[in-house]
């Protein structure tokens, strides 16, 4: 395995509001996933750059993260094109169905038609959450 670096970032107490999409609310919060998106790629991103030796492309960029952090990880993926690569685990996709419509409908940019390094992977682990298979079925094959 090649070296990387992993980072976590700590989440906040407003963390559902900073992991969904801006298109969506859920229970009358609105979602600034756009602001935690400027907040990576503006403040943590360069600090690692600088402070790391660092390969920077999206062929070396990886975003990823369960639940909520899946969720958000999508909206990264199909709203920049920092990161080649995308992690979305057990995905809270039904707290976002106007993000969710909009991967569907392909409206967001689709980064598999620019850069050949994209890749998507996407699970999740248990049966229990069919709404979540269903989701990640109707998904998968149009975030490749």
């Amino acid at each position: 395995m090649r070296e990387c670096i992993v980072v976590g970032v700590d989440n906040t107490a407003n963390r559902l509001a900073e992991y969904l999409p801006p298109t969506d609310s859920y229970q009358g919060t609105p979602g600034v996933g756009d602001k935690y998106r400027d907040y990576l790629l503006n403040n943590v991103r360069p600090y690692l750059n600088a402070t790391y030796r660092t390969l920077t492309d999206p062929a070396n960029t990886l975003t990823g993260g369960s639940s909520m952090g899946g969720l958000i990880a999508l909206y990264l993926g199909r709203a920049t094109t920092n990161f080649g690569r995308i992690a979305v685990m057990s995905p809270a996709f039904w707290v976002a169905p106007n993000f969710m419509a909009q991967v569907r409908a392909g409206l967001l940019p689709a980064l598999a038609q620019s850069l050949d390094c994209e890749r998507y992977h996407m699970f999740t682990g248990h049966p229990y959450l069919s709404r979540i298979a269903s989701h990640v079925s109707r998904t998968s094959d149009l975030s490749r």
